[in-house]
């Protein structure tokens, strides 16, 4: 009876132990497949991030235009951006919009090849690069925003005009009587900005003139 007891408790702790080794076996391939998962939906955001920075706006040409002038001017690259600029820079994020736009800009795959590491660092080159194309986003979501506001300012305006017409006509006899009364618009908006105000400081930011830093002009943080 002994022996059968002991027997018993000794098949019975081989089996507690296989049961154990399976659960934990099985625990790490979960894991190890948790963490494939992850990386492959990682890898699949990076692929679909990975387009050059003007694609999916707008005014994607004109946007292109600009960004690849950027890749002909060394000082784009060599300048940072000015102190307590609203600039944050996630090299990980932009790494696959990097490469997208090096297969199609040659002029920024030579400028990386002439000074990077000669003068600057990898992580410097692209945080003054993609700075600037910042600014250049900037510009076209404020042209955009200026374009709209115009479009509805001149469809107030319209409205506008044809209503002081009907009250023209059908206040003649009191506007006789006050030849000096004036009219104004209600529609006008004066707060309105001049589109070329708009574009005067946008080119100040980006200006690569020597003299565009008038306050310290040694220093490099102008854009």
């Amino acid at each position: 009876i002994f022996n059968d007891l002991s027997s018993t408790v000794i098949k019975g702790a081989q089996q507690l132990k296989h049961v154990v080794e399976e659960t934990s076996l099985i625990g790490d391939f979960t894991k190890e497949h948790e963490k494939f998962v992850i990386e492959k939906r990682t890898q699949q955001r990076r692929e679909e991030a990975a387009v050059p920075p003007w694609v999916g706006y707008v005014e994607e040409e004109e946007m292109k235009k600009q960004i690849l002038a950027l890749s002909k001017e060394k000082r784009n690259f060599l300048r940072s951006p000015p102190p307590g600029a609203n600039y944050h820079f996630d090299m990980t994020s932009l790494y696959p919009v990097a490469l997208a736009t090096l297969e199609v800009d040659e002029n920024l795959k030579q400028m990386r090849f002439d000074l990077v590491p000669k003068q600057i660092n990898e992580e410097m080159f692209w945080r003054n690069y993609f700075y600037r194309v910042s600014l250049i986003k900037q510009s076209a979501q404020l042209s955009a925003l200026a374009h709209e506001n115009a479009n509805i300012s001149s469809t107030d305006e319209t409205h506008g005009v044809s209503d002081m017409r009907n009250r023209t006509t059908s206040d003649s006899h009191d506007k006789t009587q006050d030849g000096n009364q004036e009219f104004v618009s209600e529609d006008y908006d004066a707060s309105a900005v001049s589109m070329d105000d708009i574009r005067r400081e946008i080119e100040q930011l980006t200006e690569t003139k020597p003299n565009s830093n008038k306050t310290n002009p040694t220093k490099a943080g102008s854009p």
